[in-house]
């Protein structure tokens, strides 16, 4: 009698292979019995199921190439894909995505290019809003929009445009520093000078004093027989 598929046959008995593996007709050895793909042996009758970031075949295991990741039980290595970040065919090599690009899913598809007003690292999984913009979404829906006249942003990322200090406001929009925040008409520069000055605030001109520009100039005196009002 021919011994059948998925068994082994000794001493006139014939016995199943164990659990997730096969073997060829005429087999007479648990040892004619391989893991099926996506399992590996451990001694002479078990096969156990990979591990996710390995592939099993032959009975044997395996750790996925570099920048890789698979999903438990995976039976071959082109079941590694590549990481969010890389991009390559199944199995490997996989690159990262260059500067100011981006791939936020596993898989063999290519990086994007970040959208307008945003940038990334090298081997990003998403990109963030420049210096000066802020916006909401992430990958194809991230929108950076410049911040307003009288604000301005001094990070990379999604965070909101900080107003600028009482009395103050920024000449131009998308402003990416506090120092980029000038004194509006009828308001003169603080300074907090220590070896040298820098400009900390704005105060309101004081009533007979006036300021009619945007700027860091201080207040001007009222003309004789002139007064004003505090802040202008």
């Amino acid at each position: 009698t021919v011994c059948p598929v998925n068994s082994y046959c000794m001493d006139g008995q014939e016995n199943n292979c164990p659990d997730n593996s096969n073997s060829p007709t005429y087999s007479t050895s648990v040892h004619n019995c391989t893991c099926a793909p996506g399992f590996y042996r451990v001694g002479d009758a078990e096969c156990l199921a990979c591990p996710a970031g390995e592939f099993c075949m032959n009975n044997d295991r395996a750790t996925c190439p570099q920048n890789t990741m698979s999903p438990s039980m995976s039976g071959s290595v082109t079941h590694c894909f590549c990481n969010a970040g890389y991009t390559g065919p199944d199995g490997g090599p996989c690159t990262a995505c260059h500067t100011n690009e981006y791939k936020s899913t596993s898989g063999n598809h290519s990086c994007s290019a970040c959208g307008v007003n945003s940038q990334s690292p090298a081997a990003s999984t998403h990109c963030l809003c420049n210096l000066g913009y802020t916006g909401s979404g992430y990958g194809y829906d991230l929108y950076c929009d410049a911040c307003s006249l009288g604000t301005y942003k001094d990070t990379i990322g999604s965070d909101p445009c900080t107003p600028c200090f009482e009395g103050s406001t920024s000449i131009h929009g998308a402003s990416v520093s506090f120092s980029e925040c000038v004194c509006e008409k009828g308001h003169e520069t603080i300074l907090f000078c220590n070896g040298t000055c820098s400009p900390i605030g704005c105060r309101a001109c004081q009533a007979g004093w006036f300021k009619d520009t945007v700027g860091l100039s201080g207040c001007e005196k009222c003309a004789d027989n002139k007064t004003s009002t505090n802040g202008s």
